[in-house]
């Protein structure tokens, strides 16, 4: 079976949250809104997943990133 997924849109969306997700971990030019819909964008393009599943990767991501704030890495 051959794949619709195009690596290089794939590739662009996957960037695309990463460099979402910096700015709001470091600035607050970007709310949560911004980036669970990037998540949601590549999540629902390459998985074929509902948005709720961006929402709890946005809400997973919030923990990590508090965890490594605290020194924990």
């Amino acid at each position: 079976m051959a794949s619709s997924l195009d690596p290089v849109e794939a590739a662009r969306r996957e960037v695309r949250w990463w460099h979402i997700h910096r700015v709001h971990q470091r600035e607050d030019d970007l709310t949560d809104t911004e980036l669970v819909d990037a998540v949601a964008h590549l999540y629902g393009y390459v998985y074929a997943v509902p948005e709720e599943a961006a929402r709890l990767r946005v809400a997973a991501m919030a923990i990590s990133d508090a965890w490594v704030d605290a020194g924990a890495c």
